[in-house]
């Protein structure tokens, strides 16, 4: 009987589009590896996602990136940082891996991304300790966050920091609403907490709270 039920518990999982062949790749700065273990990470998110996979993220800087994976149905690609409760494997895992990971403006050209920094936000740690930071350039003028008509785009615990005053910050652009949560938008001069709300296409204002 027991073996039965493992036969076809396999055979409802593989039933399940993405969810049999879904994979667990890890991502630290410095490394060389190919993403199978910390200690055999990647040095940057590969050039390539694969829909289902999920990316653990150490603490560092990644830079910049255009997210133009292709679609496969409302298949999710998960991007989460790796904290000390949630890494995936021990292996090569360092308490040192821990802390924020800083990106630099990300455009969404393809939906369906889930992107965790896992703490930060939310009662008693809304202006601190977000797994995610999301920054523009040193100078200069820029959207740090662009979607471009999608859907499916999730970002959370993060906090998104502009360097310069007449920076855009984040921009939608057709009628799809991303879906953000436990967001801090972040001046030099004056740190507030802040809700987006939008109008059709286009960022209408942010929101105290």
């Amino acid at each position: 009987m027991k073996k039965g039920f493992i036969v076809l518990a396999l055979m409802l999982l593989g039933a399940i589009p993405g969810l049999a062949d879904a994979a667990v790749q890890y991502v630290r700065s410095g490394a060389s590896g190919n993403g199978s273990s910390w200690s055999n990470a990647y040095g940057q998110l590969p050039a390539t996602l694969v829909r289902g996979d999920t990316y653990y993220i150490a603490a560092g800087s990644y830079g910049g990136r255009t997210f133009n994976d292709a679609q496969s149905g409302s298949t999710y690609i998960y991007i989460k940082k790796a904290t000390a409760a949630d890494h995936g494997t021990d292996t090569g895992w360092s308490s040192a891996y821990a802390g924020t990971a800083t990106f630099g403006s990300l455009v969404f050209s393809k939906g369906y991304y889930d992107i965790d920094g896992k703490v930060g936000g939310g009662p008693g740690s809304f202006t601190s300790g977000h797994g995610f930071k999301i920054a523009t350039a040193a100078s200069g003028l820029g959207k740090v966050i662009t979607i471009n008509n999608v859907t499916g785009t999730r970002i959370r615990h993060a906090e998104i920091y502009f360097n310069n005053l007449g920076t855009t910050g984040l921009r939608t652009h057709g009628h799809r609403r991303p879906n953000l949560r436990n967001i801090r938008r972040q001046r030099p001069s004056r740190p507030v907490l802040l809700a987006p709300r939008f109008r059709e296409d286009h960022l209408l204002s942010y929101q105290l709270v």
